[in-house]
């Protein structure tokens, strides 16, 4: 059941500072991503651009403005706006390939490595990820999800689960309607059209810290 206003994540803030973790552009009518900025003005900034060359294939190119760095970059081959292949490329030399999978209601069950023989299986529960498995031992990873809530994820209309640089191991990780709840101290707040807004936690002295707020366009 889609939400009556779909809205977009452009800026995750990530403390009561006020610093960027990300800042998505995205283009007018808010099907393509156009660029994403991680960790906005330190030195650990990756900036992202993407291409896309028609309906079926995109390029991601990574690179830090802080040195000047562009050197990472992969290709996304699209069916019906889903991902099934991805290759990999270091300095333009091709590294490796992704495969991609999906359930018959379009929901991503793996994300393969065959040439490195790792990957992640993905278990769903209605419109979101409950358990990630390793593909190399079948051994469970990931367990934090879980408690969901009724209100919508910030990461929900991302279009795609995407690789990230740095300190990011994902810029884009749509595996959710829903936001969870991890523990009782894990508090956070949603608008009118029930879509979180910020999420924080309370300590043993009732003191709120690691607050994170979220900003959307629409």
């Amino acid at each position: 059941e889609e939400p009556i206003v779909k809205k977009y994540l452009v800026r995750e803030y990530a403390d009561y500072m006020g610093r960027l973790r990300y800042i998505i552009d995205w283009n007018e009518d808010f099907t393509r991503i156009e660029h994403i900025t991680a960790d906005s003005g330190t030195w650990d900034q990756i900036d992202y651009d993407f291409y896309y060359y028609g309906v079926d294939s995109m390029k991601v190119v990574a690179y830090t403005p802080s040195s000047g760095l562009n050197n990472s970059s992969y290709v996304c081959y699209l069916t019906n706006n889903r991902i099934f292949k991805i290759d990999f490329y270091s300095n333009n030399e091709y590294k490796y390939t992704n495969y991609r999978t999906y359930n018959e209601e379009g929901k991503l069950i793996s994300n393969i490595d065959s040439v490195n023989n790792c990957g992640t299986i993905f278990e769903w529960e209605g419109n979101n990820v409950v358990k990630t498995y390793s593909y190399s031992d079948g051994e469970e990873t990931g367990t934090i999800y879980g408690n969901f809530s009724e209100h919508i994820h910030p990461y929900y209309t991302l279009p795609h689960l995407l690789r990230g640089y740095g300190y990011n191991i994902y810029i884009s990780q749509p595996l959710w309607k829903n936001f969870a709840i991890r523990s009782e101290s894990h508090k956070y707040e949603y608008d009118s059209d029930g879509y979180v807004i910020s999420e924080y936690y309370i300590n043993e002295y009732g003191n709120c810290y690691g607050n994170v707020r979220y900003e959307y366009a629409f």
